[in-house]
């Protein structure tokens, strides 16, 4: 079982699309076939995601896709926009999220749900640094990283706590 305090109180409900009521609020919900916040269903992502915070980086990457082949464009009620093309004959989808690991940890959770096979996730995006010899422009690469995560037992066991996300940048591109 979960340790205390990650445990989840599953005696609260909460109310579902159309009235019903969620017994596991650590599901995916779907309403319509799509996933609740992306708002994406089976088919309008690919399993390669490039991700990024802001939709207007989201459109200009989506502006290198092979010409025509955008066939699935969307923006949900929660920020989350979504193209999908192909790039040199390869299907790709593009999704912006906004900022923080709880809208990636949205965006992965949600799609995994409406895709099958293996996903590639890359993001891309803009972080502060402390370094006066890392020059403003600076392309930081991480080649390796942690994460530290809890798995429960019991009604939980689909869930997956992430405890602590961290990235190692090992080498620097200059401008």
């Amino acid at each position: 079982h979960c340790p205390q305090p990650w445990a989840p109180d599953m005696s609260h409900s909460s109310a579902a699309p159309g009235g019903g009521v969620y017994s596991d609020t650590n599901g995916v919900p779907k309403a319509g076939g799509n996933v609740t916040h992306v708002e994406v269903g089976p088919g309008d992502v690919a399993n390669r995601i490039i991700s990024v915070g802001h939709p207007k980086r989201a459109a200009l990457i989506a502006g290198s896709l092979d010409e025509g082949s955008i066939r699935f464009q969307h923006t949900s009620g929660r920020g989350f926009t979504t193209y999908t093309g192909t790039f040199q004959g390869v299907p790709v989808s593009i999704v912006s999220i906004g900022m923080g690991g709880p809208m990636m940890d949205f965006m992965v959770r949600e799609i995994r749900h409406v895709t099958e096979g293996p996903m590639a996730v890359i993001r891309f995006g803009t972080c502060g640094g402390l370094r006066e010899d890392v020059a403003v422009g600076t392309v930081a690469v991480a080649t390796e990283g942690g994460v530290s995560a809890l798995a429960c037992e019991g009604p939980a066991a689909r869930t997956v706590i992430a405890l602590a996300l961290t990235y190692f940048v090992h080498f620097v591109v200059s401008p």
